[in-house]
């Protein structure tokens, strides 16, 4: 009973002939308690044997946005919009440190940490639905980027998606700001990284087949096809990568 949790939240609405405005906002003031996996790992790794372990993660929270967005018809454009602004305030922050050369993480506390920002969304799609575009902004104010691993400040995420009958192609455009890690070595020395900015495109077309009761799905997907592969202390990330997937199902 020593950890309590407090969220508030309202919101005020204008149903228009075909539209709806939608203006809200969020307060709250709540905490994680670490699992106990991430205990055990804090524990095992821990460059401190005489701390009290893995604290209790605090946070206040502030978001305040507006939503516009059409009515869902048939035969109808569909369209929506929504930007909202918010603000987090944390106490003893917890951080996923990584191991230098393994893909391991083990989580700390590194105390006071605030993050700010605002994300903006957009989205259109035709009256028959063959045609769908999303887009995504966000920007991000830290107090400290170390406190946020690997979090860019700016985030970009545009998505075509094109329909006719059984047959759908997706095309994904993201760019994100460089970003910040941490990681420690074998003698206990923490590491600051800094893994440039990237921007990434993605295809992924899948063909849905139904006969009588059964259900066949076939999708081909194409990762970083544009090759941008970054390296952090011998590990590959963003490596160029195709999938394909095969799946059956019977009602």
């Amino acid at each position: 009973w020593d950890e309590t949790s407090a969220l508030f939240s309202a919101s005020l609405m204008n149903r228009m002939s075909n539209r709806r405005i939608m203006f809200y906002i969020n307060l709250g003031n709540v905490f994680r308690l670490p699992s106990l996996s991430e205990r055990i790992s804090n524990h095992l790794r821990s460059i401190n044997p005489e701390t009290s372990g893995l604290l209790p993660e605090y946070k206040k929270s502030f978001e305040m946005g507006f939503k516009i967005e059409t009515e869902k018809k048939d035969e109808a454009q569909i369209f929506a919009m929504s930007v909202s602004g918010f603000n987090y305030q944390y106490s003893n922050k917890i951080k996923q440190v990584q191991l230098t050369g393994v893909p391991v993480q083990f989580p700390i506390n590194i105390g006071e940490a605030s993050l700010s920002g605002f994300d903006s969304n957009l989205s259109f799609s035709s009256k028959t639905k063959w045609f769908n575009f999303s887009s995504s902004y966000a920007y991000y104010y830290f107090s400290d980027p170390m406190a946020f691993q690997l979090q860019p400040d700016k985030m970009v995420r545009n998505k075509i998606t094109l329909k006719i009958k059984w047959v759908q192609l997706d095309l994904i455009h993201r760019s994100e700001s460089a970003r910040q890690v941490t990681s420690i070595n074998s003698t206990g020395t923490f590491l600051h990284n800094r893994l440039d900015a990237i921007k990434t495109y993605d295809a992924n077309l899948s063909l849905k087949l139904k006969f009588r009761d059964y259900k066949g799905t076939i999708s081909f997907s194409g990762k970083n096809l544009n090759n941008e592969s970054q390296e952090l202390n011998g590990i590959s990330l963003f490596d160029k990568r195709y999938n394909l997937n095969f799946g059956l199902s019977w009602k």
